[in-house]
């Protein structure tokens, strides 16, 4: 929210939800809802409070949850930022399930290796410079973020840069909508469309939505000058 002796714009919090653990729920003979379930139920429930604004939910590594995730990316307007893990647990999804088989299905297939052992892999096959450049294809724009800040703090974070220029001359908050997915899941590409009150100021295009949204920002801000 803005406030009129801030020069940002500040976040504040509104919501505390409290989270027992599974002794508490044992204890009282109820069904244990888990961190991420509790999650899941505060996010609707802030989306239904704000319908027409864009959420962005920062998280730590314990809500780097497939699930949730999956289920955050089912809102319109709604997203999570947490924590990479590269000892994360990933899995196939279930196998088909056969006829007449007994017993409650299973919720995930067979184990896939983490990043970390993909990496590890990776280096021990094709050595340094092959590892280098799968870490640097992976996580190339968080590289070139943080060389960005350390060479200059707050340069290369176009939205927050959009975002305060928008909440000073409109009082408002930029709207970023995905207009076109193309290509394969292994290798996405996302455009964007950047509108201050409904008219169209900038487009971006980009590997992940995150870059294509820091593109049309950047395009917004040199169109406008600021």
């Amino acid at each position: 929210m803005p406030l009129a002796w801030a020069d940002r714009v500040w976040a504040l919090p509104f919501l505390t939800v409290l989270c027992p653990s599974e002794r508490f729920y044992e204890q009282r003979g109820r069904r244990h809802q888990t961190l991420t379930e509790r999650a899941w139920q505060m996010i609707r429930l802030v989306g239904r409070w704000l319908p027409g604004r864009d959420l962005v939910f920062v998280a730590d590594s314990s809500f780097a949850a497939l699930e949730l995730l999956d289920k955050v990316a089912t809102l319109p307007r709604a997203s999570v930022i947490t924590r990479l893990r590269l000892d994360a647990a990933l899995y196939d999804p279930p196998p088909p399930r056969k006829p007449k088989t007994m017993g409650r299905p299973r919720l995930k297939g067979k184990r896939r290796p983490t990043l970390e052992a993909v990496l590890a892999a990776v280096h021990l096959d094709g050595g340094f410079d092959a590892s280098r450049t799968v870490t640097r294809r992976i996580f190339a724009e968080e590289l070139t973020h943080i060389v960005a800040q350390q060479e200059q703090p707050g340069a290369g974070d176009y939205k927050t840069q959009f975002q305060e220029w928008c909440q000073k001359r409109h009082d408002t908050l930029p709207r970023y909508a995905t207009v076109r997915e193309t290509g394969p899941d292994h290798q996405k590409s996302f455009e964007v469309e950047l509108s201050i009150q409904g008219e169209v100021v900038g487009v971006g295009s980009g590997r992940s939505k995150k870059e294509a949204e820091q593109q049309a920002a950047k395009q917004a801000l040199q169109q406008l000058g600021v």
